[in-house]
């Protein structure tokens, strides 16, 4: 029997019924779980945004258009879900895990071999440190481009905006960390 598509899934969302929904939560929930990880930088603020994510994706359930792909939607509300709530916090900075994601109690990918052989977790740990002073727009960027790997074509789709304005977006953020972690001492190679 194949799996149901997304799109198929959230046609029947769309017309109530929940079990479907419920299918699309448990098909992208640790995806969701990881961005909102990534933007909140703590275990209880990714779960409760996790939350929120879904109850957002629900209720614009309406305006998603299914003759289109479910995925770049569900990231777009996700991403400018996880911005609105970086917001909200009045001030107060967030804090990205310098936890590796193997640690996380959800599964994720492993970086690739030579990546891990080359950075330290003291380098990982000040690239999070870095992170969390770049704006919550470019975070978003370099999170849905270097941590769910999204090409610069997809990302532009998740972010709703011109392919352009998406490598943008990546360019400026890595610009932003690079020089950031210049400052603190750490060889960037460009």
């Amino acid at each position: 029997m194949t799996e149901e598509s997304d799109e198929r899934l959230a046609s029947r969302a769309m017309s109530g019924d929940r079990g479907a929904f419920e299918s699309l939560v448990m098909r992208h929930r640790v995806r969701v779980f990881r961005i909102c990880y990534r933007m909140a930088g703590n275990t209880n603020d990714a779960e409760d945004w996790t939350q929120e994510c879904f109850v957002r994706i629900w209720t614009q359930l309406k305006a998603f258009d299914t003759s289109r792909s479910f995925e770049p939607w569900m990231l777009r509300v996700t991403s400018n879900t996880c911005i609105n709530l970086s917001k909200s916090r009045l001030g107060v900075r967030s804090k990205m895990a310098s936890t590796p994601f193997e640690e996380i109690n959800i599964a994720a990918p492993k970086l690739a071999e030579p990546f891990e052989q080359t950075v330290s977790n003291q380098q990982k740990a000040a690239i999070a440190d870095v992170l969390t002073t770049v704006s919550p727009v470019l975070r978003q960027a370099l999170t849905l481009w270097a941590v769910e790997q999204l090409t610069f074509k997809e990302l532009a789709d998740a972010l709703g905006v011109p392919l352009s304005t998406a490598a943008q977006r990546v360019r400026r953020g890595l610009m932003q960390v690079r020089g950031k972690l210049a400052n603190k001492g750490y060889e960037v190679r460009s």
